[in-house]
């Protein structure tokens, strides 16, 4: 942007100056013009005007000053409009490099915002995961106590039944079924 800037700035300094130079030249035409219509101006003229050598001279060098100050002048706005084409063109190849630079740039943030996105999905994830984790280790310490108090219930009944105290209620027969021999030595069937 700042590249672009002082091309820009330069541009409009050196379109500034060539206006300068063209209006120069203008009035420089517009001049030889004037005279050369109203009393047919000519190099042949200054000569057989001229009323001494010294002063056909000194014409001649004024004319040569003349033109080469026009010719220099033709010259600087020559260089002037080269000089604008080749600003034009570096200000279009920063264009070009800052719309580069810009699609670029707006690729990256697309990039960010999608790489933000997964990350964000993987932290939902993950806390999806620590607060299943969390409600199975609360069941697993709930099992573990429901445990502990079974263990505790048997070993109490591990602890009486040590000391000879027997369960009360009633015997139930071993199997359910017809009664073929009772309690007692058995006779030999021979």
């Amino acid at each position: 942007n700042i590249d672009l800037a002082i091309k820009e700035n330069e541009l409009i300094e050196i379109n500034k100056e060539l206006e300068e130079k063209k209006a120069i030249l203008n009035e420089r035409v517009a001049a030889i013009y004037k005279n050369s219509n109203s009393s047919n101006f000519s190099f042949f003229e200054v000569l057989f005007k001229s009323k001494s050598f010294t002063e056909i001279l000194s014409k001649l060098k004024l004319m040569n000053l003349l033109a080469d100050q026009d010719a220099k002048i033709v010259e600087d706005i020559k260089n002037k409009k080269s000089a604008i084409l080749s600003v034009k063109q570096s200000i279009i190849d920063l264009k070009k490099k800052q719309d580069e630079q810009k699609s670029n740039l707006e690729k990256l943030v697309a990039q960010a915002e999608q790489k933000k996105q997964e990350v964000s999905n993987i932290l939902d994830e993950k806390n999806a995961l620590l607060s299943s984790t969390r409600a199975n280790k609360k069941a697993l310490l709930a099992m573990e106590a429901q445990l502990a108090a079974k263990e505790k219930e048997i070993q109490r009944i591990l602890e009486s039944l040590k000391y000879g105290s027997a369960p009360t209620g009633k015997l139930l027969w071993p199997v359910a079924g017809k009664l073929t021999s009772g309690f007692g030595y058995r006779n030999h069937p021979i």
